[in-house]
């Protein structure tokens, strides 16, 4: 069964790959992998389909990327447990391979003879009803907008989006993520390109943004159209291949506001796409072009000669540099939206377009990778320097003391049944190869410390995307008492930004009643040597309540050992047998010593006062220890 979903899988990036590499009138078959991606799950890979030309790296292969669409491919098959993936798949592949093959030609027909009536045009109709024929006659009604001779007919430019409602991801604009708020996109921040840009788009023409991939060309574009043109404007953003010789024609006695969007130009520029010409003829028009193409794409073209380089060369190009100025970077900061404030501050090695636009392809895949079949390890060694982080474990962490967090998200599951999720699980050495592989060619879900490589944190987004999603917002206490352990080896610094940390995340949830983030506070009062504060939140603890056995278990332990300490018996036996009926054979231990040193005290107590039998007790006693 295995080798069979691997050789659907292989057999589906086989006819996607070609269409990808080989064929310009692959689009239909990009939306159709694209929208069965979406169907079942895989949005990230929907948004690699769609803008596969714009996030191929420069040195990739035809057989690098079929092995890696197949799989994608196998990942969506693997998870398809009624079969409907199965069967959607094998009817693209028909349709795919069935447009791929030469269409027949039309066989010769015999002549036709229409007698005696002529037909009588009435508009784009003709009236055959008093005709008398002597063969088979076929009729045939075509109802086109406008076209080129041996073109394809265009749609109606009344259907066109308007650029106040269009949506811009759909056009090429890469989503950042969305941090639980249903916000695609945060806030455009200005670019120093911006002003040169405006300037050559209210000139008219074809306008060209160029940059390395991921470098904002898209959005950019985009927010020029949006700022220069009305907000009615029908933009007409066509596939790659798609013939537009017809388009001046279809738009010259059409009244109203029109721009020609084309998103990785050269894609565009085939035997009928854009020619040197056709940006003149739209200008007359007033009808401006828009385009974005990466860096090595355009010096491809424009200096290669041909009809791309014709079209190129009467182009205006404004870039857009990679990395940020100081002036957009100080820009950045003016913008109150979380995800921009990460950009500026959690971006590490990434530009700020970089950042956005990777966020949500790691958190699509880490979500997923839970899944026992898929990456757990991976996905909890992930989470486990994510939530150091918000716990204030800043920094790179070394591979062993994620692996011990790990185990602390399960610490209310009887061991038994975390044996039973471990042996479903990859290793921890094949989950954390996976979390560090990097995406887009960008970076992996953990980066490695450049000093140290067996240490890694989380990347900066996806720590961003679980402070802001409900699901993960309350990090488990075991986790809490991880870091603080290991914050108490690390030395005062450490020790008092978690203990930040632990005030900023836990105080509010105290005073709300939460016994487990009572305890929390406890141990950082213990740590800091505040002994009074320690019992005072452990005994809050233990009054509000505690959600989990294992946790009645522990506090009722730590405030056992410390109120017998301080020699306060009448308080420790109570807690001390609640932690020994829970199963702590420590806290019985314990508790048999505690009812001893009882015991002897309030004997004395009595000799002390004249009891004859206490007193006699206390000199047996003497004896026997004497002897």
């Amino acid at each position: 069964m295995e080798q069979q979903l691997e050789e659907m899988a292989a057999e589906g990036a086989d006819v996607l790959v070609d269409w990808l590499w080989k064929r310009p009138g692959g689009a239909r078959a990009v939306e159709v992998f694209a929208a069965w991606f979406e169907r079942h799950g895989q949005p990230g890979y929907a948004l690699l389909v769609r803008g596969f030309h714009s996030n191929r790296p420069p040195s990739d292969t035809r057989t690098a990327a079929h092995d890696r669409w197949s799989r994608r491919v196998g990942a969506v098959l693997a998870q398809d447990d009624d079969g409907r993936a199965t069967v959607e798949l094998v009817e693209m592949v028909k349709e795919c391979r069935l447009r791929a093959q030469p269409q027949p030609q039309p066989q010769p027909q015999p002549p036709v003879t229409a007698v005696p009536a002529p037909a009588v045009p009435a508009g784009d109709h003709v009236d055959f009803s008093r005709s008398t024929f002597h063969a088979p006659v076929i009729g045939v009604q075509h109802n086109t907008y406008g076209t080129h001779p041996g073109g394809a007919a265009l749609p109606d430019p009344g259907t066109w989006p308007r650029t106040g409602t269009a949506d811009c991801i759909a056009l090429g604009v890469h989503r950042a993520q969305r941090l639980g708020t249903g916000d695609e996109l945060p806030p455009y921040v200005g670019r120093d390109a911006d002003h040169r840009l405006v300037r050559l788009l209210r000139r008219g023409g074809l306008v060209v943004v160029t940059g390395e991939p991921r470098s904002g060309k898209s959005r950019t574009a985009w927010q020029a159209v949006r700022r220069v043109l009305p907000e009615d404007t029908r933009v007409y953003a066509p596939a790659p291949g798609t013939d537009l010789r017809a388009l001046p024609g279809v738009l010259r006695e059409r009244p109203g506001s029109y721009v020609l969007w084309l998103d990785d130009l050269d894609g565009h520029l085939g035997e009928h796409g854009l020619d040197a010409g056709l940006p003149a003829q739209l200008a007359a028009l007033g009808v401006p072009v828009v385009a974005t193409m990466d860096d090595e794409a355009y010096d491809a073209h424009r200096f290669g000669g041909g009809r791309a380089a014709r079209v190129l060369g009467r182009a205006e190009t404004v870039e857009l540099a990679r990395e940020w100025s100081p002036r957009e970077l100080a820009a950045l900061g003016t913008v109150d939206d979380p995800r921009l404030a990460g950009a500026r501050d959690s971006r590490g090695r990434l530009t700020v377009t970089e950042y956005l636009a990777v966020g949500p392809e790691l958190w699509d895949e880490w979500r997923r990778a839970r899944r026992a079949g898929a990456h757990p390890a991976g996905h909890f060694l992930v989470r486990a320097a994510a939530d150091a982080a918000r716990c204030g474990l800043t920094g790179p962490l070394p591979a062993d003391v994620l692996g011990e967090m790990v185990a602390a998200y399960f610490a209310d599951v009887p061991p038994e049944q975390w044996q039973e999720h471990e042996r479903d699980w990859e290793t921890r050495e094949e989950g954390l190869a996976w979390a560090v592989a990097p995406r887009l060619g960008l970076t992996g879900l953990l980066v490695q410390d450049p000093e140290d490589s067996d240490a890694y944190e989380v990347h900066g987004s996806l720590r961003a995307d679980l402070e802001a999603d409900e699901a993960y917002a309350d990090i488990p206490v075991y986790v809490w008492l991880e870091v603080m352990s290991v914050a108490g080896t690390e030395g005062a610094d450490v020790v008092d930004a978690v203990a930040r940390a632990a005030d900023r995340e836990l105080s509010g949830r105290a005073e709300e009643g939460d016994g487990g983030a009572m305890f929390l506070l406890g141990v950082m009062a213990e740590i800091g040597e505040d002994r009074d504060g320690c019992v005072t939140w452990l005994e809050r603890a233990v009054a509000a309540g505690l959600p989990s056995e294992q946790l009645v278990r522990d506090v009722n332990a730590m405030l056992g050992d410390m109120l017998v300490e301080a020699g306060e018996y009448e308080k420790a036996v109570p807690c001390l047998r609640e932690a020994a009926e829970h199963g702590d054979t420590n806290a019985a231990y314990a508790l048999a010593r505690a009812l001893r040193q009882w015991a002897d005290h309030w004997i004395r107590r009595a000799a002390a006062d004249g009891h004859a039998m206490a007193r006699h007790e206390l000199a047996s006693a003497t004896d026997t220890v004497g002897e």
